[in-house]
């Protein structure tokens, strides 16, 4: 399919999909097959729109860090699980605005990590019943780590990096998940081009 800025497969069946549907609209609208293939192929994704970005330590980062939705995390969560990869790590934070809806929807997406997944660190006190689910579902606790704040995972998640490690990132926009992208990422100094929330006025936000 695409390619990303670093020369790997911009990832994902959901991708993949909305390549295909804009191909066959291409088509019907009477474009040249072999013009759309191209612009596809020099396709890239927005910041924090599930983006490939190289880690540190020969790591791999899917950063998806605009926002989450319960339906965006599963898909996300599908994406790093077919990710060829040494070991799978999700960093996830709240997903917001699920009103009376939010242990349980949080909690269902715990149920979908054991087998898929070998390290889980919550980001959040809603995700904390996110990480309960998906050991009561047979997830191992001693590679469950909850944390409070975005900016408390790296000193967790740096040491234990290695390569050919596969780290999807998401959460809800307040979250600032982003922070562990540029946290972790290879080149931080290309945060400004490569990552969501990075004007003057987020910087600012504590």
């Amino acid at each position: 399919m695409t390619r990303s800025r670093f020369g790997m497969a911009i990832p994902g069946r959901a991708q993949a999909l909305a390549a295909t549907a804009g191909f066959a609209v291409g088509v019907a609208v009477g474009m040249n097959p072999v013009d759309i293939s191209n612009a596809l192929r020099n396709y890239k994704t927005p910041p924090g729109r599930l983006r490939v970005i190289e880690g540190r330590s020969c790591s791999v980062i899917l950063d998806d860090t605009y926002n989450a939705a319960p339906a965006a995390m599963e898909a996300a969560l599908e994406t790093l699980t077919s990710f060829p990869a040494n070991r799978r790590i999700a960093v996830l934070g709240d997903m917001l605005e699920l009103g009376t809806y939010s242990e349980e929807v949080h909690r269902k997406i715990g149920s979908q990590i054991p087998g898929k997944i070998n390290i889980l660190m919550t980001v959040g006190t809603r995700s904390v019943a996110l990480g309960e689910e998906a050991v009561k579902s047979g997830f191992d606790s001693a590679n469950l780590y909850n944390l409070k704040s975005s900016r408390d995972v790296a000193k967790v998640l740096l040491p234990m990096l290695g390569k050919g490690d596969a780290v999807l990132v998401k959460g809800g926009q307040s979250m600032r998940m982003e922070r562990v992208v540029e946290a972790i990422m290879a080149e931080p100094e290309k945060a400004p081009e490569l990552l969501t929330r990075q004007s003057v006025d987020w910087k600012r936000i504590p």
